[in-house]
């Protein structure tokens, strides 16, 4: 049984090695993808609960959804905020790091 232990333990350290080599290494962010996926996320609504309140994000994230346009215009568009107070209020920086 350790034998066998042993030899899929060598398997999968072959197969993670021959992965980094041939799929990970040399991969590099698209930056212009990954920003306008995160513009156009809904997810971001999360954030702008505590100053839109609940049910007037709810409302924008239907209006983004159903129009598909990005959470800031829906917002902008049913007047909510302006473009400039969507931009101080969701600090996307902000999310990815702990709150302190």
């Amino acid at each position: 049984m350790l034998v066998t232990l042993m030899e899929s333990l060598g398997l999968l350290a072959d197969a993670m090695t021959s992965f980094g080599t041939h799929c990970v290494k040399g991969i590099l962010p698209n930056a212009v993808t990954l920003k306008h996926n995160v513009e156009q996320s809904l997810m971001l609504v999360t954030a702008l609960t505590p100053v839109l309140g609940y049910d007037r994000a709810a409302v924008a994230a239907k209006h983004a959804h159903a129009e598909a346009i990005s959470l800031r215009q829906a917002v902008v568009d049913l007047g909510y905020l302006s473009a400039e107070e969507f931009d101080a209020a969701l600090q996307l920086g902000a999310l990815t790091r702990p709150a302190d």
